[in-house]
């Protein structure tokens, strides 16, 4: 995506606020954005190249390399989550090593937010939620990590500089682009998307015991705390810094897509029928919430452990307590009908047997009488 489209829809939404807000007075602008993208500017913050979307998985071998430069634990003790191809400091690797004159011309690497306050004229700042998406920043010290920015090749200026709160206030403008104002108006820094959705929901730094859901994208809990801790499961939670300098955001997540194509891919098997059948069951109850109906012979058992990366023949051993044979065949099926007309106990067979990886065979040990 060019960043100027991104400049130009920026223009327009502030041009619509403000004209619904036309007899109120403006107390300010605040912006927030997804995390994890990257535009590189020139000193006068002209783009250098297309915006590198936050989902751009093209850096995986650079991810792979700084996994093993960093280690994978101390890379976690330092931004508070894992080393993934998506992240801002694998991106920059990748710009390094594949576009090196875009990387060394660039003046600063920024996110959108970032780079709509340079377009402003209010310089480049970097509240500490966005610095955190750079992925190269200690979330217990609050400042670059010199050995990060080593191994990516790249120095704190060029990332953002100093960092300051969410609610910095940037500096005043009385014209945003073709957009004209009556007064001037205080510009903030704004935060990530994710810590502006719970703060929405009322959950702030300093109350605890108070936890967030924000769905879309991705699928997320979080609440703040006021230490970095890392001392849960690794993969479980992630730890960033929230939008003051003292607190910080522990939060779970997964993206809800990777589910649906989780669910089409070893559950269905037939993505194009899918969508169609579940748009029958799907119902509106008028109140803004849509629900699934159940299978009529649901027996209410549930799968506790489930993932991503859980698959088919995984959840096949877990209820029959038996290998998964194959997956373009009706062996199992058989095998299970056979076993209920002549097994005593056909969930502790003792006629057909099941040879792990190979498949299935008769007890050669009972005698023929016996069958």
């Amino acid at each position: 995506m060019e960043p100027e489209i991104l400049w130009e829809h920026a223009q327009s939404a502030v041009e619509e606020l403000f004209r619904q807000q036309a007899d109120e007075k403006l107390l300010g602008l605040g912006f927030s954005f997804f995390g994890d993208s990257l535009i590189p500017v020139d000193e006068n913050c002209k783009p250098l190249s297309n915006l590198i979307m936050a989902f751009d998985t093209r850096a995986w071998a650079e991810a792979a390399y700084l996994r093993e430069e960093i280690g994978e634990r101390a890379f976690q003790e330092i931004v508070g989550g894992p080393c993934l191809s998506m992240l801002v400091c694998s991106k920059l690797l990748w710009l390094r090593k594949n576009e090196p004159q875009i990387f060394q011309k660039a003046r600063y690497f920024l996110h959108i937010q970032e780079y709509i306050l340079g377009k402003l004229g209010l310089g480049v700042h970097a509240d500490y939620t966005m610095a955190n998406r750079k992925t190269m920043l200690d979330i217990r010290k609050r400042e670059w990590s010199d050995r990060l920015m080593k191994a990516v090749g790249v120095e704190a200026e060029r990332l953002g500089g100093d960092i300051q709160a969410s609610i910095y206030t940037a500096g005043k403008i009385e014209l945003f682009g073709w957009v004209l104002f009556n007064q001037e108006v205080p510009v903030v820094l704004g935060a990530h998307d994710s810590e502006c959705g719970i703060l929405g929901l009322g959950v702030v730094p300093g109350k605890e015991g108070i936890l967030g859901n924000i769905s879309g994208t991705y699928e997320m809990l979080g609440c703040f705390a006021n230490e970095a801790s890392l001392k849960q499961k690794e993969g479980v939670l992630e730890c960033g810094c929230g939008p003051t300098r003292d607190s910080v955001i522990l939060n779970g997540s997964s993206i809800a897509g990777a589910y649906v194509t989780w669910y089409q891919r070893q559950i269905c098997r037939c993505p194009e029928k899918m969508f169609s059948e579940m748009e029958e069951k799907v119902c509106y109850d008028g109140k803004g919430e849509l629900f699934f109906l159940a299978d009529d012979d649901r027996r209410g058992s549930i799968l506790c452990g489930l993932d991503s990366s859980t698959q088919a023949e995984q959840i096949y051993q877990a209820v029959w307590a038996e290998e998964y044979y194959t997956a373009d065949s009706n062996i199992m099926a058989f095998i299970r009908k056979l076993r209920k007309k002549i097994e005593p106990n056909p969930d502790a067979p003792e006629y057909i047997l099941t040879i792990w990886g190979i498949g299935y065979k008769f007890n050669d040990k009972l005698r023929q009488s016996e069958i």
